[in-house]
């Protein structure tokens, strides 16, 4: 539709004729629990595009029941192979399958991953496509509440990889997901893995009897989101509940001294996706925070639970690098009240021209990131209310 006068218009089309992508009869099949040993890929699409399917290592995986999870895995060997999987035609690294009906039908998933999530779900997908491309042969790829059918898997290499295995693992719905079927737990009996996306709910109850001290429930391993909620004598809901967690990632934990006896049911959610958790519940000995003024030491990704103070008193603590880091991000969650807290340290600023970059992090940031103008000084006000 010419919206204006057109004069000495040219039209010239052109195309390249992709290879079509190969059939199943060419790949090969993976299926649960079986690995398939000694793959290895020559690499060459720096040479050009002519010869970049010698890059990729062809699968797909028959889902004849819906599964919660789909995860496809990589490790061992040399070199540095990517992977993923994809619904409705093999994943497409170099862009060569791009004219074909497998990919104009839909039927692929809605925009490629790239290795990262929808939903901004903790570096987990829940579409019906994900991709790892992180160095060496080590990949995870997961499919979330997956429907019967065929689905894609590649393995791919820009250069070289030697070696290296791949293994299916299937996750099946779990058979707990109504508070009637709760899956009874007992002190310190583990329950795992297992995996869940947003919707999903996996219940779970224990036993208290009379006298306990302390109850803890507690989430470990596994990648994701997830949460905890518990309610005495009857299911919670994530609006429901007597007590939650709300700590990130999939390692949450609740614990309260004297609980009532009797039933407690828990309810395992998320507004995301996790994979590979594990649950315990364990009666333990009373616990008393105290503190005595001296400095306590924090380490990497373990938690200080249970902290208590009254109103103006200092709480002291500190930690050491042994190296510089990109970022240092210190987190508090849970119970009630308002607190303050104060980091200091050394922090490096550089200056390239007219650009600041500056390792403290990104200004306002509570997580516990100096506020950016290097002194290595942030402070921070919290409220804490307990649900």
């Amino acid at each position: 539709v010419a919206n204006e006068d057109v004069e000495d218009l040219s039209i010239s089309p052109y195309w390249d004729v992709a290879e079509a992508p190969p059939s199943l009869d060419e790949m090969t099949q993976l299926s649960d629990g079986i690995a398939v040993t000694g793959q290895s890929i020559e690499g060459n699409i720096w040479q050009g595009e002519d010869n970049a399917d010698n890059g990729v290592l062809y699968y797909y995986v028959e889902v004849l029941e819906p599964l919660s999870d789909l995860r496809i895995k990589t490790y061992g060997g040399r070199g540095n192979a990517d992977l993923a999987i994809s619904y409705g035609g093999p994943p497409d690294p170099f862009d060569q399958f791009i004219d074909f009906d497998f990919i104009q039908s839909g039927n692929s998933a809605n925009g490629r991953q790239s290795g990262q999530p929808d939903d901004d779900s903790n570096d987990q997908s829940s579409s019906k496509e994900d991709w790892s491309m992180t160095q060496g042969n080590d990949e995870e790829v997961h499919l979330y509440n997956v429907d019967v059918g065929t689905y894609y898997v590649i393995a791919y290499t820009y250069f070289r990889t030697n070696d290296f295995t791949i293994i299916a693992d299937f996750t099946y719905p779990p058979e707990n997901i109504d508070s009637d079927d709760a899956i009874e737990l007992f002190p310190g009996v583990e329950y795992g893995p297992m995996s869940g996306y947003d919707g999903l709910d996996q219940f779970f109850k224990i036993d208290v009897p009379a006298g306990t001290e302390r109850l803890e429930v507690d989430l470990f391993d596994g990648v994701g989101e997830a949460e905890l909620f518990m309610r005495h004598e009857s299911a919670p809901t994530p609006t429901t509940f007597d007590i939650n967690s709300n700590a990130p990632g999939a390692g949450d934990k609740i614990g309260f001294n004297d609980p009532t006896p009797g039933v407690w049911y828990i309810l395992l959610d998320s507004e995301y996706v996790f994979s590979g958790v594990s649950i315990v519940a364990d009666f333990k000995d009373r616990y008393v925070w105290s503190y005595d003024g001296t400095p306590i030491e924090l380490f990497n990704n373990e938690e200080i639970a249970g902290i208590e103070a009254p109103e103006g008193e200092e709480l002291f603590f500190f930690l050491e690098l042994e190296n510089p880091g990109e970022y240092l991000e210190i987190s508090t969650y849970g119970g009630d009240g308002i607190l303050s807290f104060e980091v200091e340290g050394q922090t490096y600023s550089f200056d390239f021209d007219d650009f600041d970059i500056d390792f403290g992090g990104p200004e306002g940031r509570q997580g516990g990131r100096p506020n950016g103008n290097g002194d290595g000084l942030s402070q921070m006000e919290m409220e804490l209310h307990k649900a």
